[in-house]
């Protein structure tokens, strides 16, 4: 692996293997550079000293893995970027909200349900910014959403740990969930919901680099005691099904079966 391209201002750092060309990878820092700053604008950080510190981006096939992050660092299929570059837009966007989640504190720190329904809903709308149309993928997790259990819900929200679980099915379940829950934040907590739901998560992070446990910076930050937030989700869980838990949610229409021209 070496260094093969860094953009002038220093902020991304593309390494990789001699197959990798200098155009190519400058191509790539672009697209890193682009779906980095969207994620920083969606996010609103209020400190934004992390976000001009180096990036380094290692593209290279690790199989089974699509995009990991690190703090400074990042790793992407080359393959992956070649092939798909749609869901690969997606798998950057996500990506690198980790990065920063992680630039804020300690990965520790972030219960793992709230940094997966980060990334993965900052995912599909970083996608849908760049004119994609919803992917397979995007059903595929809109009907389980559609399908889980109150006692699913509740399972995920109960385990405020970092997430990451060995068990790819246990770890689906918590990334989608999570997803799910960062939607209803949005669109029906508290009646209304917080349209502006990605900022404020981004301010709980900031808010427990500073000391405060993840309950006491939800409240400080949404106004609302976590333990009744969790109850509120786990019976919307238990209430709604189908089509009618995903309505008003970025993934409305989505469980039902495609349709021959996509949406």
């Amino acid at each position: 692996m070496r260094q093969i391209y860094e953009t002038p201002d220093g902020r991304i750092r593309i390494v990789g293997r001699a197959e990798l060309g200098t155009g190519e990878a400058e191509a790539i820092a672009g697209r890193v550079q682009a779906a980095y700053d969207w994620v920083a604008r969606t996010q609103a950080w209020p400190d934004a000293a992390p976000l001009s510190a180096p990036l380094q981006v290692t593209v290279a096939e690790t199989p089974g893995v699509l995009g990991v992050a690190m703090k400074d660092r990042f790793k992407v299929g080359l393959a992956y970027l070649r092939s798909d570059p749609v869901l690969s837009a997606g798998t950057l966007a996500h990506e690198l909200t980790h990065i920063q989640d992680r630039r804020e504190v300690r990965p520790s720190g972030v219960p793992g349900f709230i940094a997966e329904g980060r990334g993965l809903t900052d995912g599909f709308m970083y996608r849908r910014s760049l004119g994609y149309p919803p992917q397979p993928y995007d059903r595929s997790l809109a009907r389980a959403i559609a399908g889980y259990t109150a006692a699913d819900a509740a399972a995920v929200l109960d385990d405020l740990s970092p997430g990451d679980l060995a068990d790819p099915a246990a770890n689906r379940r918590l990334e989608f969930i999570g997803a799910w829950f960062v939607e209803f934040l949005r669109t029906r907590c508290g009646g209304a919901g917080f349209v502006d739901v990605q900022p404020r998560l981004a301010r709980v992070i900031t808010e427990m680099r500073g000391g405060a446990d993840f309950g006491a910076a939800f409240k400080d930050v949404f106004g609302l005691d976590w333990d009744a937030t969790r109850t509120a989700f786990v019976a919307e869980a238990r209430q709604t099904r189908g089509a009618e838990r995903l309505k008003g949610t970025i993934w409305q229409g989505l469980a039902e079966a495609p349709h021959s021209k996509t949406p």
